[in-house]
């Protein structure tokens, strides 16, 4: 199955962040990330890439991830 958002040898890391919109605009400010798409409605996931590393930004879900911030 090929992966057409990233190269299949990327590896994706996922970062949970409680405001996904928040923190793209500041990973872009900061650090010089570039937004690749965004999904959701409200957005609840960006991919972001700098050169040749990406990695995606999600919200927190039940069961599944949750924010460092909630976690302590």
């Amino acid at each position: 199955m090929n992966n057409r958002s990233v190269p299949t040898a990327t590896m994706l890391p996922h970062l949970v962040y409680r405001n996904v919109a928040e923190a793209c605009e500041w990973l872009t400010r900061v650090f010089g990330f570039s937004e690749y798409y965004r999904h959701g409605q409200p957005v609840s996931g960006i991919q972001m890439s700098m050169g040749d590393a990406y990695i995606m930004l999600t919200d927190p879900r039940e069961r599944r991830s949750e924010s460092p911030a909630k976690l302590g």
